[in-house]
Order: C-alpha cells, then sequence, then structure tokens
C-alpha cells in the first residue's frame, strides 16, 4: 500500500479509538491499540521521507503519541495491576513507566530517602518485567536501551552492570538503528564511567558501523588527537563529512571549524558559513558569533554589517566572550569596513564603548580568555577608564593563569602580558614596555637572521 492509503487506514484506526474512549475511557486494550497504532504511523513517517506528505505524516504521529499520553494518564492503575499479575508485561512496562514519570516530574524529593527508594524499587521492578515484549507491536530492544539509559545509567539508580546487560542484549537482538544507539551508549558508559578506553573504542567501532551519526562525529573528533587513534585530521575530515550527510548537528559543527582553519582540507569560509546557516543562529551561541563574524567579512559573498552586528549583539546577550572580542575587533577597525576615519572625540567614545564590552565580557558564562588581555591593556593606558596599575596587574594576571590552564602556553597575549608585567615594576610602566617589547623583538630577528 503506498503512503495516501496507509494514511488513510491510520487515521479510521484513530477515529475508531477515540470512539470507544467516549464510550469506555481509556483502557488497557485501547493501550494497546494506541500502541500499535503509533508503531503503524512511525512506519508510514519513514516511508513518506522526502515526499509532500512526509510533515503531515510527522503531525499524524505527534497526535498519536499525545493521545497515548492521555490515556496513560487517565488508565486505572488498578486495573493494570491485575492485569500483570495474570503475566501482561505491557501491563508491568505502563505501570514502570507511570511511575518513572511521577519520578522525574513528581514531587519525590519532599519525601524521606527510604520512601523513594520504595518507590524506586517498584519502579526497576515493573520494567524489568515488562522489557520483554510479548503480543504488542513494539520492540525488546527499544525497551533495554529504555531502561539502560534512562534507570541503571542514571544518578538514581546507577547500576552500571545491568546498563551493560541490557545495552548488551540489545545489541544482539536489535534493528540497524538499536544496535547502532546501544553501543553508542556502550561507548559512552565505559569512557566516561567506567574509564575502560579500550572496550569504549570497541563499542564506538560497531556504532560506526552501523552508521550511528554522533558515533561518527565522536570517532572524527577522535583523530584530531592521539588519545584514542593516531591522529590523522584528513580522515577526521571525511567522517565529518559522513557525519553531516547524517544529519549529526555536532558533526555540522565541526566540519564547518575544519573549513574555517582549514583543518583536513582547504580553509574555505564560505563553505564554513554555508554549514552554519543549516544550524541557523539559535543552535549555541558559539555559532550565532560565527555567523555575525561571517556577515562582517563577507564571507556569504557580501559584507552586511548590520546583521553582522546584529549576530553579535545577540551572541554577546547570551553570554558568548567570542563575541565580545569580535564586536571589539570591529569597533577598533571601523575603517576596514570602509567606514570615515574617527576624529579624536569619537575615538575617546569608542574607547569608552570598548572598555564596558571588556568589563562585561570578563564574567560572561562563556569567557574568551583574550578579553582579559584587552581589559588590562585598557587600564594599562587609560583607554576608555582612568589609568589603573593594579588593575592592568590584576587582568594580566588572570589572562595569564587561564591561557595556560587552557593549554595555550605559547599563546602571543601571554608573552605580551608577561612583558607588560614586568614593565609594571618600572618607574615608567609604559615606556619601559615599549622598551623591553622592542628589544624583544629585536632579537627574534636576530636569532632569525643567525639561523638562515
Amino acid at each position: 500500500m503506498d503512503v495516501i492509503e496507509l494514511t488513510s487506514n491510520a487515521k479510521k484506526e484513530i477515529k475508531y479509538i477515540k470512539n470507544e474512549y467516549k464510550v469506555h475511557g481509556s483502557t488497557y486494550g485501547l493501550m494497546v491499540k494506541q500502541t500499535h497504532l503509533i508503531f503503524d504511523i512511525t512506519k508510514i513517517v519513514e516511508k513518506s521521507t522526502d515526499t509532500d506528505h512526509h510533515a503531515k505524516s510527522i503531525k499524524l504521529e505527534n497526535r498519536a503519541r499525545k493521545f497515548y499520553g492521555k490515556l496513560l494518564d487517565e488508565i486505572s492503575v488498578d486495573e493494570l495491576k491485575v492485569l500483570a499479575k495474570h503475566g501482561m508485561t505491557y501491563a508491568h512496562w505502563i505501570i514502570g513507566t507511570k511511575i518513572y514519570d511521577n519520578i522525574c516530574y513528581g514531587n519525590l524529593q519532599k519525601i524521606n530517602k527510604k520512601a523513594r527508594k520504595s518507590i524506586l524499587d517498584e519502579c526497576i521492578y515493573h520494567l524489568e518485567c515488562g522489557v520483554i515484549v510479548d503480543k504488542i507491536k513494539t520492540s525488546t530492544a527499544r525497551r533495554m536501551i529504555f531502561l539502560a539509559e534512562e534507570i541503571f545509567m542514571s544518578e538514581t539508580a546507577q547500576d552500571y552492570k545491568k546498563a551493560i546487560s541490557y545495552l548488551d542484549k540489545a545489541t544482539k537482538i536489535g534493528n540497524d538503528a538499536e544496535i547502532a544507539e546501544a553501543n553508542f551508549l556502550l561507548w559512552n558508559l565505559y569512557l566516561t564511567n567506567i574509564k575502560n578506553k579500550t572496550k569504549a573504542k570497541k563499542y564506538l567501532l560497531q556504532a560506526v558501523k552501523y552508521n550511528h551519526p554522533e558515533a561518527v562525529t565522536a570517532y572524527a573528533r577522535a583523530h584530531f588527537g592521539n588519545w584514542l587513534v593516531e591522529e590523522d585530521e584528513d580522515k577526521a575530515f571525511k567522517l565529518l563529512q559522513k557525519a553531516h550527510i547524517l544529519g549529526d548537528e555536532w558533526g555540522t559543527e565541526l566540519l564547518a571549524q575544519c573549513f574555517d582553519f582549514g583543518s583536513g582540507t582547504v580553509e574555505n569560509q564560505s563553505k564554513a558559513f554555508k554549514l552554519r546557516l543549516e544550524l541557523t543562529e539559535n543552535y549555541s551561541p558559539e555559532i550565532c558569533c560565527d555567523l555575525g563574524n561571517h556577515y562582517l567579512n563577507g564571507h556569504n559573498g557580501s559584507v552586511d554589517i548590520d546583521e553582522g552586528l546584529r549576530l553579535l549583539r545577540k551572541a554577546m546577550k547570551q553570554g558568548n566572550g567570542k563575541a565580545h572580542y569580535t564586536m571589539v575587533e570591529y569597533l577598533e577597525n571601523t575603517w576596514m569596513f570602509g567606514l570615515d576615519d574617527l576624529d579624536d572625540n569619537q575615538i575617546r567614545k569608542t574607547n569608552k564603548q570598548i572598555y564596558n564590552i571588556l568589563k562585561k565580557s570578563v564574567n560572561v558564562d562563556d569567557p574568551f580568555y583574550e578579553n582579559d588581555y584587552l581589559l588590562a591593556d585598557c587600564y594599562f593606558y587609560g583607554n576608555g577608564t582612568k589609568q589603573n596599575f593594579d588593575k592592568a596587574r590584576e587582568y594580566f594576571l588572570k589572562c595569564i593563569a587561564n591561557m595556560y590552564g587552557s593549554g595555550r602556553s605559547g599563546d602571543r597575549h601571554i608573552i605580551q602580558a608577561q612583558f607588560a608585567l614586568d614593565a609594571l615594576e618600572y618607574d615608567d610602566p609604559v615606556n619601559a614596555r615599549e622598551v623591553l617589547l622592542n628589544e624583544y623583538y629585536a632579537k627574534l630577528d636576530d636569532d632569525d637572521e643567525e639561523y638562515s
């Protein structure tokens, strides 16, 4: 049958179930029918991919799942318990998921620890009794994955041995997507919680084999270092291309970075821009900032200052330190965008604006450590604020500590900050800093000549 006929049949079933609901309310029989219906509609969604009916199929599935939620909320627990006692595994599963929802969204924190444990034990008992599917259109492997991930890998009922057991079973009985997901969860479990890199890698490779999108990205990411596999930027780039095709947003983000920095490929800002545009400005504050920078630099074909600044301001409001830094770069180099040179009064106003931006930037949720250096410079020279050598010292030291802490010991800002700190020991720090830097760069030139 084609998608249209399947959809028509599904709608007839929806109508029948809703009529039954009006007469009898929520019952176990209707729960089973609705589960089968959702299973069938999901198949329609898959079959309608790349057709005009896909969006409508998704809406139909969402409505079916919403109605299932209504049935779940209203079904009699007493009826379910009777059926569970008679061996109905699905009744066990419904009871378990109802208790689980109460654990997640209820007020269990208000009751004592012993009572909470009793509720959790009951939840786990029913879920484990209901994990094996019997006479119902659904997946045992999917239930095993849910049980492992949501229960045994959570802080609430941490039991990695059981999680591994269920995930391992899922890799043997699931479809390709379920096998991929189970292997990916085993990779995360062994890498993050159990700290066994060898086993983690084994499961990651299995997840990659079954084309798990995020696993492909994780495997690609590993090739940028040598902690799991040999460093190989070319292979990383090719894997990220595959992850992008598979629809993984993290993979798309990293692929954009490859084009941005020329990692494993030729630098191509236009391609980086297009990939980030796919993610949209709402994907993350960092992507929002990067898109702003692309517009300012014309990476989409032409410069769009208004759009670039709008995106930078949005990213700044969201606490992105890099956006603050990029905005400062713009204000310091407006001449590069064809704007008139600033007079002395405009320069003072701009310096004050830059200082205010940097002052806010050092306390954001996502800091950019170069801002510490730039703010220290403001205090050192008195740009946009009163000259204050004590404040300058504070932020030069912060810049060095943060950059060392993030593994950037050779960064030019660390070198320049250290010379600034040395200069602060002199009577005229501003002049001393210039002399020290000139001597340093002159020595570098001499060393280069001697080497050549």
